[in-house]
Protein backbone atom coordinates (compact mmCIF):
# COMPACT_ATOMS: atom_id res chain seq x y z
CA UNK A 1 0.00 0.00 0.00
CA UNK A 2 1.35 3.25 -0.84
CA UNK A 3 1.38 5.73 2.40
CA UNK A 4 0.52 9.10 1.73
CA UNK A 5 0.14 10.84 5.24
CA UNK A 6 1.77 10.22 8.81
CA UNK A 7 1.10 11.70 12.27
CA UNK A 8 4.13 10.84 13.81
CA UNK A 9 7.67 11.99 13.14
CA UNK A 10 10.14 8.99 11.19
CA UNK A 11 12.42 7.53 13.65
CA UNK A 12 13.06 4.50 11.51
CA UNK A 13 16.15 2.29 13.53
CA UNK A 14 15.76 -0.94 10.95
CA UNK A 15 17.53 -3.14 13.65
CA UNK A 16 14.87 -2.07 16.24
CA UNK A 17 11.73 -2.92 13.57
CA UNK A 18 10.05 -6.15 13.06
CA UNK A 19 11.63 -8.16 10.27
CA UNK A 20 9.56 -7.90 6.97
CA UNK A 21 7.57 -4.91 8.58
CA UNK A 22 10.95 -2.45 8.42
CA UNK A 23 9.65 -0.63 5.25
CA UNK A 24 5.89 -0.35 6.58
CA UNK A 25 5.82 3.13 6.13
CA UNK A 26 7.97 3.80 3.24
CA UNK A 27 6.80 4.13 -0.50
CA UNK A 28 9.23 1.94 -2.28
CA UNK A 29 9.74 1.41 -6.01
CA UNK A 30 11.76 -1.91 -6.23
CA UNK A 31 12.52 -3.02 -9.48
CA UNK A 32 14.09 -6.37 -10.63
CA UNK A 33 17.15 -4.23 -11.72
CA UNK A 34 16.92 -1.72 -9.37
CA UNK A 35 15.93 -3.12 -6.34
CA UNK A 36 15.02 -1.68 -3.16
CA UNK A 37 14.98 -4.04 0.48
CA UNK A 38 16.47 -3.99 3.50
CA UNK A 39 19.37 -6.47 3.54
CA UNK A 40 21.70 -7.67 6.89
CA UNK A 41 25.54 -7.09 6.37
CA UNK A 42 27.59 -9.52 7.74
CA UNK A 43 27.66 -8.04 11.31
CA UNK A 44 23.71 -8.40 11.57
CA UNK A 45 22.90 -4.81 11.10
CA UNK A 46 20.10 -4.13 8.90
CA UNK A 47 20.28 -1.64 6.50
CA UNK A 48 17.97 -0.46 3.60
CA UNK A 49 19.94 -0.72 0.54
CA UNK A 50 19.40 0.42 -2.98
CA UNK A 51 21.09 -1.69 -5.98
CA UNK A 52 21.00 -0.57 -9.54
CA UNK A 53 21.81 -1.99 -12.77
CA UNK A 54 19.38 -0.99 -14.54
CA UNK A 55 20.58 1.52 -17.44
CA UNK A 56 16.68 3.36 -18.53
CA UNK A 57 15.35 3.34 -15.04
CA UNK A 58 16.93 3.62 -10.89
CA UNK A 59 15.71 2.02 -7.33
CA UNK A 60 13.41 4.87 -5.42
CA UNK A 61 12.46 5.06 -1.71
CA UNK A 62 10.24 7.74 -0.16
CA UNK A 63 9.55 8.44 3.74
CA UNK A 64 6.23 10.53 3.92
CA UNK A 65 6.66 12.69 7.09
CA UNK A 66 4.84 15.16 9.06
CA UNK A 67 4.39 18.25 7.30
CA UNK A 68 7.01 20.89 8.71
CA UNK A 69 8.98 24.09 8.14
CA UNK A 70 11.00 23.54 10.21
CA UNK A 71 12.59 20.15 10.93
CA UNK A 72 16.13 18.37 11.29
CA UNK A 73 16.63 15.08 9.64
CA UNK A 74 19.63 13.14 10.33
CA UNK A 75 20.44 9.26 8.32
CA UNK A 76 23.71 7.63 7.78
CA UNK A 77 24.71 6.05 4.33
CA UNK A 78 27.06 3.48 3.58
CA UNK A 79 28.00 3.67 -0.04
CA UNK A 80 29.63 0.42 -1.40
CA UNK A 81 30.78 2.24 -4.76
CA UNK A 82 32.71 5.85 -4.91
CA UNK A 83 33.48 4.83 -8.97
CA UNK A 84 30.18 4.84 -10.34
CA UNK A 85 26.41 5.11 -10.01
CA UNK A 86 24.95 7.95 -7.89
CA UNK A 87 22.75 8.51 -4.60
CA UNK A 88 20.38 11.52 -4.51
CA UNK A 89 18.96 12.56 -1.57
CA UNK A 90 15.84 14.77 -2.33
CA UNK A 91 13.57 16.67 0.41
CA UNK A 92 9.65 17.15 -1.18
CA UNK A 93 6.69 18.95 -0.41
CA UNK A 94 3.38 17.60 -0.86
CA UNK A 95 3.22 17.73 -4.54
CA UNK A 96 6.41 16.22 -4.52
CA UNK A 97 8.34 18.84 -5.86
CA UNK A 98 12.10 18.80 -4.33
CA UNK A 99 13.50 21.93 -2.63
CA UNK A 100 17.12 19.84 -1.55
CA UNK A 101 18.66 17.48 -3.43
CA UNK A 102 22.48 15.90 -1.89
CA UNK A 103 23.91 13.60 -4.22
CA UNK A 104 26.88 11.02 -3.56
CA UNK A 105 28.32 11.22 -6.91
CA UNK A 106 30.39 9.11 -9.07
CA UNK A 107 33.39 10.86 -9.05
CA UNK A 108 33.70 9.87 -4.79
CA UNK A 109 31.99 13.68 -3.58
CA UNK A 110 28.84 14.54 -1.93
CA UNK A 111 27.64 17.61 -3.67
CA UNK A 112 24.65 19.67 -3.20
CA UNK A 113 22.36 21.61 -6.01
CA UNK A 114 22.60 25.08 -5.81
CA UNK A 115 19.96 26.69 -8.94
CA UNK A 116 21.35 24.69 -12.05
CA UNK A 117 24.93 24.02 -10.72
CA UNK A 118 26.05 21.14 -7.69
CA UNK A 119 28.49 22.22 -5.01
CA UNK A 120 30.86 19.91 -3.51
CA UNK A 121 30.79 19.35 0.28
CA UNK A 122 33.30 16.24 0.73
CA UNK A 123 34.80 13.88 -0.93
CA UNK A 124 33.14 10.11 -0.05
CA UNK A 125 35.05 6.05 0.20
CA UNK A 126 33.38 3.18 -0.50
CA UNK A 127 32.43 1.07 2.59
CA UNK A 128 32.18 4.03 5.14
CA UNK A 129 29.40 5.10 7.03
CA UNK A 130 28.24 8.79 6.21
CA UNK A 131 25.81 10.44 9.10
CA UNK A 132 24.31 13.39 7.12
CA UNK A 133 22.15 15.98 9.50
CA UNK A 134 20.24 18.94 7.42
CA UNK A 135 18.41 21.35 9.62
CA UNK A 136 15.98 23.52 6.76
CA UNK A 137 13.41 26.37 7.75
CA UNK A 138 11.24 26.91 4.59
CA UNK A 139 10.18 30.35 5.33
CA UNK A 140 13.81 31.48 4.88
CA UNK A 141 14.58 29.15 1.92
CA UNK A 142 18.13 27.98 3.72
CA UNK A 143 19.21 24.72 5.29
CA UNK A 144 22.51 23.68 7.03
CA UNK A 145 23.98 20.36 6.21
CA UNK A 146 26.72 18.80 7.98
CA UNK A 147 28.28 15.17 7.19
CA UNK A 148 29.81 13.73 10.15
CA UNK A 149 31.96 15.36 12.72
CA UNK A 150 32.57 18.18 9.39
CA UNK A 151 31.70 21.56 9.89
CA UNK A 152 27.72 22.71 9.22
CA UNK A 153 27.80 24.10 5.93
CA UNK A 154 24.72 26.79 5.08
CA UNK A 155 23.12 26.64 2.02
CA UNK A 156 19.65 27.64 -0.08
CA UNK A 157 17.05 25.93 -1.23
CA UNK A 158 17.40 25.62 -4.98
CA UNK A 159 13.51 25.70 -5.08
CA UNK A 160 10.90 26.92 -2.83
CA UNK A 161 8.49 24.55 -1.13
CA UNK A 162 5.91 25.94 0.99
CA UNK A 163 6.90 23.05 3.86
CA UNK A 164 8.41 19.61 3.46
CA UNK A 165 6.69 16.38 3.37
CA UNK A 166 8.80 13.90 2.41
CA UNK A 167 12.26 12.44 1.99
CA UNK A 168 13.43 10.69 -1.10
CA UNK A 169 16.37 8.23 -1.41
CA UNK A 170 16.95 6.98 -5.69
CA UNK A 171 19.67 5.84 -7.54
CA UNK A 172 19.33 7.87 -10.80
CA UNK A 173 18.59 11.15 -12.17
CA UNK A 174 14.91 12.00 -12.03
CA UNK A 175 12.75 11.40 -15.24
CA UNK A 176 10.45 13.40 -16.77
Amino acid sequence: SVTSEVKENANDVFNNLPDGEELKLWNTYDLSWASAKIEKKADGKKWLTLRDQDVFDYARVERVIPFAQKMEASFTVMPEQNDKGLLQVEFLNKQGLPAIRIVFDSDGEIKVKHGARFGGITKYEAGKEYMVTVKLDVTSRSYTIKVNDSKESAKIFYAPVDGISRIMFRTGEQRY
